[in-house]
């Protein structure tokens, strides 16, 4: 069975609010999911430092408008300040989750965590080599900034570590070399396929 994909779901995201200034205060904002430019999904959030409601509208939990409270947990921070968390209020096995996250999720139904509502990463589904593929190209990016992903690997940035340095390139060269043995591989079987036809 293929689990519902994270990617595919809309979500909150309480850091993200944090950033944005919405919970040093009372305060209401919208939050809205589009797709190709078309507006998909919906909400009217009003936040507090220890609770936010989410009002969705128009397709959005339904047809109907609903509510649902979602509580924030704030911890200590190890060199000062807090962090603030969404928590779970989803029923899982009979008893409440309450598990604390960033991210709650929700597709055609209420908000709570990944592992509630049993969602997957699209990169779970991806074959070895792409997703080595994937890695060094993270790697470079990381090296290189913003912007495309460069063809070579990019030159140590300026106060990055040595060692540091040294491990990504390997973790990249290592990446390479795994996605270039899982392409070598997939073609090799192509040509025998071919071959035997």
């Amino acid at each position: 069975m293929t689990k519902l994909l994270l990617e595919n779901c809309f979500f909150i995201d309480v850091l993200d609010w944090n950033r944005h200034g919405y919970l040093r205060v009372a305060t209401t904002f919208d939050r809205t999911w589009s797709l190709d430019g078309e507006e998909v999904g919906s909400l009217t959030c009003a936040a507090k430092r220890r609770t936010v409601a989410l009002y969705g509208r128009e397709g959005f939990f339904g047809s109907d408008v609903q509510k649902q409270c979602v509580d924030i947990v704030w911890t200590p921070c190890r060199f000062g300040g807090e962090r603030p968390w969404l928590k779970c209020s989803a029923m899982r096995s009979g008893r409440r989750c309450s598990r604390r996250a960033t991210k709650l999720y929700a597709f055609k139904s209420p908000f709570a965590c990944r592992l509630c509502h049993q969602l997957a990463f699209a990169s779970q589904y991806l074959p070895k080599d792409e997703l080595n593929a994937r890695k060094s190209q993270k790697i470079r990016r990381r090296l290189a900034g913003e912007g495309e992903v460069p063809d070579a690997f990019p030159p140590k940035p300026r106060g990055m570590h040595k060692r540091t340095f040294d491990r990504l390139r390997q973790l990249h060269d290592e990446a390479e070399e795994a996605a270039a043995a899982g392409l070598i591989n997939f073609i090799s079987r192509r040509i025998l396929a071919a071959a035997s036809g």
